[in-house]
């Protein structure tokens, strides 16, 4: 805690601290866009207030371990064609063109990587984004409006209801969960009517952060060499990402 005093008056605050490193075994965040956008401070903004939030939800729910983040300066890549070339085939074209920039890869050991491309996926075409692999989370457009709390958030078919803040954040969580290995849970592929469906893992992401790990999931993540315990060694920052 962080205590102030003055003129007989005093104030304290418990600060939130991001375990950040640029070191091996960290999330590293990148921000792409095509030749026809600009890149946009507030999407750098909500990219970062929405994993320094992520980072401290994972942190509660394993009681003190947790990942690093690589840093809180967003990193950019320009992408090499106009927004209309990555309609179809999103997630393959934005991972190509993400290696003239980074060495994004799947499975990297010492690297989970969460991209975040500004380019919209066409209604029912092939490589869809916002999906989460081991070591690699790629997410689009419609992400990146719903964690900048756009009034309209497009999903490639229609116009969708506006969301909160939170249920984007929670889509973040939920693939970043599948980037350390960690699958839906139990039975909730089949349709099974024991699904846990409130967890992160399933549609709990939605009520973010009113949701929660499993059990078996925190197991897991206990195991992976991403979870450490938590370090007091960073920045201050609040949950919007801003210093304190």
């Amino acid at each position: 805690r962080i205590t102030a005093s003055h003129s007989g008056q005093s104030t304290s605050i418990a600060p939130l601290v991001p375990r950040v490193a640029a070191q091996p075994r960290t999330v590293r965040l990148l921000y792409l866009a095509p030749q026809d956008r600009d890149f946009r401070t507030d999407y750098e903004r909500a990219i970062r207030a929405a994993f320094v939030d992520i980072q401290d939800w994972y942190r509660r729910q394993m009681g003190g371990p947790v990942f690093t983040l690589y840093g809180l300066q967003i990193e950019r890549c320009r992408l090499t064609r106009e927004a209309d070339f990555y309609v179809s085939d999103t997630y393959s074209k934005v991972l190509s063109d993400s290696q003239r920039c980074l060495p994004v890869r799947r499975g990297d050991p010492s690297m989970v990587w969460a991209l975040y491309a500004d380019v919209g996926h066409g209604c029912n075409l092939p490589g869809r984004v916002g999906v989460g692999s081991l070591g690699l989370t790629i997410m689009g457009q419609e992400d990146l409006q719903g964690l900048n709390d756009e009034p309209q958030v497009h999903d490639g078919c229609q116009i969708v209801p506006k969301l909160t803040v939170g249920r984007w954040r929670g889509g973040g969580a939920h693939e970043l969960g599948h980037t350390f290995g960690v699958p839906h849970p139990p039975g909730c592929d089949a349709g099974a009517s024991d699904c846990d469906r409130n967890a992160l893992m399933w549609s709990g992401y939605s009520a973010y952060p009113n949701t929660y790990l499993r059990d078996d999931e925190k197991a897991r993540l206990s195991a992976s060499p991403f979870f450490g315990s938590a370090s007091s060694s960073a920045p201050l920052w609040d949950r919007d990402g801003r210093p304190r």
